[in-house]
C-alpha cells in the first residue's frame, strides 16, 4: 500500500492510499483502489474496507455506480428475449417497462431502495389494474434479480 500527503482546493492536507484490488476477471487487466482521508490510518482503513467488500460482493462499485434503472433494463430485455418466449411475452414486458422508466429510469439502481420502489408501484396503482401492477412488480423483480446475478446490484437483508 502507498500512502501519501496532497493538498485539497482550499489548502487542506489529506492522506490519499492507494493499493491495488483483485484483477478484473474479465480483462485480467491491474485494479487499484484509492481512497482518502483527513489521517494516514483512516485512508489505509478506507482502502482496506473497499478491497474487502469486493472481495465479499464481488461487485467493482467505480463500474456499477454509473449503471441507472433503464441501462439494466434494456440489458436485461436483451437477455430475456434470448430465453425463447413468444413475441407477445416480450412486448407486454416492454409495456411494463415502459411504466417503470417512467418513474425510475434514471435512478442510480444501487440507490433504489424498498421504500422508493414501493412507491412507484403505489403510483402505477393510482392509474392502472390490479393485474396489470402485478405484472409490473413481477417485470421489476426480474430484472432485479437479474442485477445481483450479474453482480450489479448488491443483494441488502
Amino acid at each position: 500500500m502507498h500512502c501519501s500527503k496532497t493538498k485539497t482546493k482550499n489548502g487542506q492536507v489529506r492522506w490519499v492510499c492507494v493499493e491495488d484490488s483483485p484483477r478484473d476477471s474479465a480483462t485480467g487487466k491491474r485494479k487499484q483502489i484509492t481512497r482518502r482521508g483527513k489521517t494516514q490510518k483512516e485512508a489505509k482503513k478506507r482502502v482496506e474496507t473497499a478491497i474487502k467488500d469486493e472481495l465479499e460482493t464481488g461487485i467493482n462499485h467505480k463500474e456499477t455506480k454509473d449503471m441507472t434503472f433503464d441501462k439494466l433494463a434494456d440489458e436485461w430485455l436483451e437477455m430475456y428475449k434470448l430465453t425463447g418466449v413468444k413475441k407477445s411475452t416480450i412486448n407486454t414486458r416492454k409495456v411494463e417497462l415502459k411504466a417503470l422508466n417512467d418513474h425510475i429510469a434514471k435512478a442510480q439502481v444501487s440507490k433504489i431502495d424498498h421504500f422508493m420502489y414501493q412507491k412507484v408501484i403505489n403510483d402505477i396503482a393510482v392509474e392502472r389494474t390490479e393485474n396489470y401492477v402485478r405484472g409490473v412488480n413481477v417485470c421489476a423483480n426480474m430484472v432485479f434479480k437479474f442485477g445481483v446475478k450479474s453482480k450489479i446490484i448488491k443483494l441488502q437483508m
